[in-house]
């Protein structure tokens, strides 16, 4: 029980942490409509670009939470369209 109750507060930790290095600019990426295939999405082709916090360019918001997904990652959405 103890061990459960460190990883716990760790994993919560590492989240504060990862929260207050953001600008606070960001907009999180809603996955939760899309379905979750494997370490991905199953992604729509349309071509819908938006701005990762990365600086990289997505084609749609669901390949945004694919590659959160397959990374482990918390991309936020810097902006609709190209960086």
């Amino acid at each position: 029980m103890w061990n459960f109750t460190r990883l716990t507060l760790g994993l919560g930790l590492l989240c504060l942490i990862a929260l207050a290095q953001g600008d606070g600019d960001g907009i999180m990426p809603d996955c939760g409509e899309y379905v979750h295939v494997g370490a991905g999405y199953a992604c729509p082709r349309n071509l819908d670009e938006v701005c990762g916090m990365d600086g990289n360019v997505y084609s749609n918001e669901c390949m945004l939470c694919s590659e959160n997904s397959e990374r482990a990652s918390q991309i936020m959405i810097k902006h609709k369209g190209t960086c």
